[in-house]
């Protein structure tokens, strides 16, 4: 294998594809970049089983074709000390690649790519394109609420369906749920995608002109997103979400319209005090608006009114106590002037919502603070 390219354009290939290589793999194929060149097409994988990523860049002076594995960390170290400048590649029919340019040199040992597992491929299932925007906006809205814990299987991966004329993301780990809901014109589809897979599909678009699209293909098994000149391949997770209709309320006795960027500064004054205090603040919700208080034994107490526009409630004051990181997750996601915080009493959901927006809907239950300020779980 022989060809050159430019080092920044292979640096950018290799940490893209590198976010799909795990510290944890047990086959050791998967612990490097697979490299491949093939009809003037330079191919760049990682794969851990899960995630696949694959990145390809056009080579002009194609030599020679072959392919190599590289140990991952070696070869991203490497790259990175070049600088910007034409890189040329050759490997020997024993795996020794050698990187040099005008200024230095480096003979990096490689492996046959023989054990390396199939990347997968997709020709049939459930195919449509979404703009980047609304892939990015409808999965980033859902994906924040969905649960870091992998042992808890399906809260551990965010709902992506179409039905009714509607694409819907949902991520829920308990305690919490996001939904987003579109208007799209795609075919119905249901599927389960790993929240760790979608985050680094939103890493990977973030920075993509919002015009363009990706085009997605679903399977029993697998979904793909090809843009531009990638490609992620995720497992889908098998079984059913719980159904969030149970959980979302539909009346309320209680409900508050606050300015989003006043209410999201109290909660981030609260939060230095509460971190001292499992998190938890108290909001004291009344007819001029929401009184919060935080309170720690090691650092003091902090309180601060917070005026609302617009307040309905049917019974007397009532205060709820939350998990401030939980409540601040939700405002960040709101994209809107105002927000809407409704509910029924002290231990059912609450609900918070943009003013000017009904495509976004976030739920987070109370804290009971009684003992010792354990959260109970959303229930499904």
């Amino acid at each position: 294998m022989e060809f050159s390219c430019n080092s920044e354009l292979f640096f950018q290939a290799i940490t893209q594809v590198g976010r799909a290589i795990s510290n944890q793999n047990t086959i050791d194929a998967l612990n490097n970049f697979y490299i491949e060149l093939y009809e003037n097409k330079l191919t760049l994988r990682g794969y851990n089983l899960t995630l696949g990523i694959e990145s390809s860049i056009p080579i002009d002076d194609c030599t020679v074709c072959g392919r190599v594995l590289i140990r991952a960390k070696t070869l991203h170290d490497v790259v990175r000390h070049f600088d910007n400048e034409t890189l040329f590649f050759k490997c020997d029919s024993n795996h020794m690649l050698t990187l040099k340019s005008d200024r230095f040199s480096f003979d990096l040992r490689g492996q046959s790519c023989d054990n390396y597992p199939v990347f997968p491929s997709m020709d049939n299932g459930t195919q449509f394109n979404l703009a980047y925007s609304l892939a990015k906006d409808s999965l980033s809205q859902a994906l924040f609420a969905a649960s870091s814990d992998e042992t808890q299987d399906i809260l551990s991966g965010v709902l992506f369906k179409h039905e009714t004329g509607q694409l819907m993301a949902v991520g829920a780990d308990g305690f919490r749920l996001a939904l987003k809901q579109v208007v799209a014109d795609t075919p119905d589809f249901y599927t389960i995608l790993p929240a760790r897979s979608m985050q680094e599909f939103i890493k990977l678009i973030a920075k993509h002109d919002k015009s363009d699209t990706v085009a997605i293909t679903i399977t029993e098994h697998q979904a793909q997103f090809v843009f531009k000149n990638t490609v992620l391949v995720t497992r889908v997770m098998q079984g059913m979400f719980p159904d969030y209709n149970k959980i979302k309320p539909t009346t309320f006795e209680y409900s508050f319209q606050v300015s989003k960027r006043k209410l999201q500064g109290s909660c981030e004054r609260a939060s230095i005090i509460s971190a001292e205090a499992n998190d938890v603040v108290s909001f004291r919700f009344h007819a001029e608006g929401i009184h919060l208080t935080a309170k720690a034994n090691a650092l003091g107490k902090f309180e601060e009114m917070v005026q609302a526009t617009s307040v309905e409630y049917a019974q007397t004051p009532l205060t709820l106590s939350f998990n401030i990181r939980m409540v601040l997750d939700g405002l960040r996601a709101i994209e809107s002037d105002d927000v809407i915080i409704a509910f029924n009493s002290a231990e059912t959901p609450c609900l918070m919502t943009p003013a000017s927006d009904e495509s976004f809907t976030y739920i987070v239950m109370p804290v009971r603070v009684a003992s010792s300020a354990v959260q109970e779980p959303v229930p499904s």
